[in-house]
């Protein structure tokens, strides 16, 4: 029997399969899934451990704007048992060392709610909240050592403080910065609840709200 040849040389090659292999496609797609599940592992931890933190900062402020206020409240009360147009050297004598008592009092416990602000874990690379815990800070300082003053002498109680009130001021920023763009826990109503309360200043003297002295 005789071998034909076929016109143009040798047989036609099995033609080859395109495209990847079927494990390969598999592979890849398991390890797109892991990276995109672990992406957002990271991020919503990311969002709950700086949610936990403001909330955390948040709720350590309105304990110190509390004591604030609670000082101020004593010492609106301390004055209106007396009539300040018509004081008699003893009641005068009795009347600062009553407010040499509050500011004590207050000195006392505005630290104390400055300790717990301190005290908020902060990891170290969430900056803005550290700001902002740092900015506020300030303020309660200023605050402490107001009343120190006042403690010292009660007349203090009457004069401008200027420290006081720009480091309020200071701290909005830094407080409203801190909080997440997704603000799942309504963080940022209470930041700006106790600026517009006009918590935190001081211009000497009768109670204004919220740690104010006006």
């Amino acid at each position: 029997m005789t071998q034909e040849v076929l016109e143009g040389g040798r047989p036609a090659a099995p033609r080859q399969r395109s495209g990847m292999p079927a494990g390969l496609v598999w592979t890849l797609g398991i390890i797109t899934l892991i990276v995109l599940t672990v992406a957002s592992v990271a991020v919503i931890s990311e969002l709950t451990a700086r949610t936990v933190e403001d909330e955390l900062l948040i709720s350590a402020i309105e304990k110190s704007e509390s004591a604030m206020k609670l000082t101020q409240d004593e010492f609106a009360a301390v004055l209106d048992e007396y009539d300040t147009q018509d004081l008699s050297d003893a009641d005068r004598a009795e009347l600062l060392d009553r407010l040499g008592e509050v500011a004590s009092d207050g000195q006392f416990a505005i630290a104390e709610a400055g300790l717990e602000v301190a005290d908020v874990p902060i990891l170290p690379w969430h900056d803005k909240i550290r700001a902002a815990q740092d900015a506020y800070l300030e303020h309660n300082r200023a605050w402490v050592n107001y009343m120190g003053a006042a403690a010292k002498d009660p007349a203090e109680w009457f004069q401008p403080q200027p420290e006081v009130n720009n480091t309020f001021a200071d701290a909005k920023e830094p407080l409203v910065a801190a909080i997440p763009l997704l603000d799942i826990t309504n963080l940022l109503p209470r930041v700006r609840a106790i600026f517009e309360d006009g918590g935190g200043e001081s211009d000497g003297g009768a109670s204004n709200g919220a740690g104010q002295a006006a």
